[in-house]
């Protein structure tokens, strides 16, 4: 069966903007106070023979295999300043990193969450991001009211970007594609 999404809160085992990361079944992601970037690879057999493996990023590549790589951002712009993402739904699992020589750069114990929460993204608009069966998913949350045509997602670092006939939108990266379903 498909493994759980967890995500983890980032107490500098990684550097950047991220709030909470999660190698979610098949790709790494980042998840800051404004989107999700989500990093993709994907390998090509190549005509040179296999001699030594390489590691790279979440997947073994072995001599003679092209790789592409692509980070793909979704970013919620135009919305409130400063909104904030926090863990919603705790996970059983605790998560440490042991990060070179320096017993400073540990971290240990780290709690994971199923579910999180962006509060504030525009004003009567929230979201939650949350994995189901392996596959990574936001909810957009609407209060009475909420003018839900402010909301604006920007995607940076994909090929083509493809409205699909059953309204759900194609990302292609050097990486693969994405497809993000239509509400329901």
């Amino acid at each position: 069966g498909a493994l759980p999404v967890v995500f983890v809160e980032n107490r500098g085992q990684v550097r950047g903007p991220a709030r909470f990361v999660t190698g979610w079944p098949h790709a790494p992601a980042w998840i800051t106070a404004t989107g999700i970037t989500l990093e993709l690879s994907r390998c090509d057999e190549t005509e040179a023979p296999p001699r030594q493996g390489r590691r790279l990023g979440a997947i073994e590549a072995r001599a003679g295999t092209r790789v592409h790589c692509a980070h793909v951002a979704l970013i919620f712009e135009g919305g409130d300043r400063g909104p904030s993402v926090v863990a919603d739904e705790p996970a059983s699992s605790r998560y440490s990193y042991f990060l070179g020589n320096d017993p400073s750069r540990w971290v240990r114990g780290v709690p994971g969450s199923r579910r999180l929460r962006w509060s504030g993204l525009y004003p009567g608009v929230s979201a939650e991001i949350h994995g189901e069966t392996g596959r990574l998913e936001y909810d957009l949350c609407l209060e009475p009211g909420a003018d839900l045509s402010q909301l604006v997602v920007r995607v940076e670092g994909s090929q083509r970007l493809t409205l699909l006939p059953d309204g759900s939108l194609q990302i292609d990266t050097a990486g693969g594609a994405l497809r993000q379903a239509p509400p329901p």
